[in-house]
C-alpha cells in the first residue's frame, strides 16, 4: 500500500517513478498480481492499445481531471500525453506503462493520507520481507495485514450470501453524494460529524455488491479510525494512532446450514434427473419455511455456484450481474 504520508509528492516525480518502477518489478518477479487500473496495453509490436470493456476509464482517462484530451484521441495520444505529464521519457515503453498505471491509479482516488492506494492485495511474507528490509528506499510503502471474508463452503446459499469488491465509479458517486447529505445536517453533534466521516467512502474501498452483502452494508461496515502523522524539525515523521476503529456488526440469519446443503443437494439432484424430461428447464429453486414463525430455514437455486471462485470465473460473474439488471447476457 502506498502512504501519502511518506511517499514522495508530485514534486519529486522522478523518485516517484523510480519507488514504483522498482516496486512493480519486484512484484512481478515474486508472481505477485497488482493493480493495473490503466486501461491501456502495451502490444508485442510495440503500440499501445485501449483495454476491451473499459469505456468509464477511457473517458476518465481523456477527461480534463486527467490528460485533458479530446474524445476522439487515441491510446497512442494518451500514452504520448502520460509520458509528458508523469517525465517518462526516460523509460522503455514497457517501464513507462507500468509507471503511468500507478500513477493514474493515485490521480483516480485522490491520493493523500486518507486515502491510500493498494498496489497489490495478497503477497506472500518472502515478499514482504523484501520490502521491509528496503523501506529506507521504498518510502511510503506499507504493508497492511487486513481483513477478509472467508467462506468456510462457498457453496451454501450463495446468492443470499452475497459477494463484496472494489467501489465501481457509480458507487462511489452515491455514497460520497449520501455522505453529504447527511453531514449537511446542521442539528449533528462534532462527534456526530466525526464518526460519520470515518464511515465515509474511499474510492478504493470494498463494498457489499449483492445479496446479504449488500442489503446489510450499513451494518456490516466498521468504522475507520484516525493515525496522527508528526513530522519533526528534522523531516523525520512519526505515527499513532488517536482513535481506534471500530469493527462491524454480526448478521445471524435463520437458516439452518445443514439444512440448507441438504435442500441444495436435493434440488440438484431433482432437476438433473427431470432436465430432459417434458422440456423441463434445467433450473430449479426451493425454499423452507417454519410453519409457526415463518423464518426463512433453507432458500436454494439451481443451478448455483461457489463464493470462493466468483471472481475466478468472469462469465459468471458477468452472468449474474447481468440477472441481477435485468440485462441479457449472450
Amino acid at each position: 500500500m502506498l502512504n501519502a504520508s511518506y511517499f514522495p509528492s508530485t514534486k519529486e516525480q522522478d523518485k516517484r517513478n523510480e519507488i514504483i518502477l522498482s516496486l512493480i518489478n519486484l512484484l512481478e518477479s515474486e508472481g505477485a498480481a497488482w493493480n493495473d487500473n490503466l486501461p491501456l496495453v502495451l502490444n508485442s509490436d510495440g503500440s499501445v492499445s485501449f483495454k476491451e470493456n473499459a469505456d468509464k476509464d477511457i473517458t476518465y482517462l481523456k477527461s480534463k481531471d486527467v490528460l485533458y484530451l479530446n474524445s476522439y484521441a487515441t491510446a497512442q495520444n494518451c500514452f504520448d500525453e502520460l509520458v509528458e505529464k508523469f517525465s517518462l521519457g526516460d523509460y522503455s515503453a514497457s517501464d513507462a506503462l507500468k509507471i503511468a498505471s500507478v500513477c493514474y491509479s493515485l490521480k483516480k482516488i485522490s491520493f493523500s493520507a486518507a486515502n491510500p492506494f493498494t498496489v497489490a492485495d495478497s503477497v506472500s511474507p518472502t515478499l514482504a520481507a523484501k520490502i521491509k528490509e528496503n523501506s529506507s528506499f521504498y518510502r511510503g510503502v506499507d504493508i497492511n495485514v487486513t481483513t477478509a471474508r472467508h467462506y468456510t463452503d462457498g457453496t451454501i446459499a450463495p446468492h443470499i450470501i452475497g459477494i463484496t469488491g472494489k467501489l465501481n465509479e457509480s458507487e462511489y458517486k452515491d455514497r460520497t453524494d449520501a455522505y453529504k447529505a447527511e453531514s449537511a445536517d446542521q442539528n449533528l453533534t462534532t462527534e456526530q460529524k466525526t464518526t460519520l466521516s470515518l464511515r465515509a467512502y474511499a474510492m478504493d474501498d470494498t463494498i457489499g455488491k449483492f445479496g446479504l452483502e449488500s442489503a446489510m452494508e450499513d451494518y456490516l461496515r466498521g468504522t475507520n479510525g484516525i493515525m496522527t502523522t508528526t513530522t519533526a524539525s528534522d523531516g523525520t515523521k512519526t505515527s499513532e494512532i488517536t482513535r481506534e476503529p471500530v469493527d462491524g456488526d454480526t448478521v445471524i440469519l435463520t437458516l439452518d446450514s445443514v439444512l440448507q446443503k441438504k435442500v441444495q443437494d436435493s434440488l440438484a439432484a431433482f432437476v438433473e434427473r427431470y432436465r430432459d424430461k417434458d422440456a423441463i428447464p434445467a433450473v430449479g429453486s426451493a425454499v423452507v419455511m417454519d410453519v409457526n414463525t415463518g423464518a426463512v430455514l433453507a432458500c436454494a437455486t439451481y443451478p448455483s455456484y461457489d463464493l470462493n471462485t466468483y471472481y475466478q470465473n468472469s462469465r459468471l460473474s458477468q452472468r449474474i450481474k447481468a440477472l441481477r439488471f435485468g440485462t441479457e447476457l449472450l
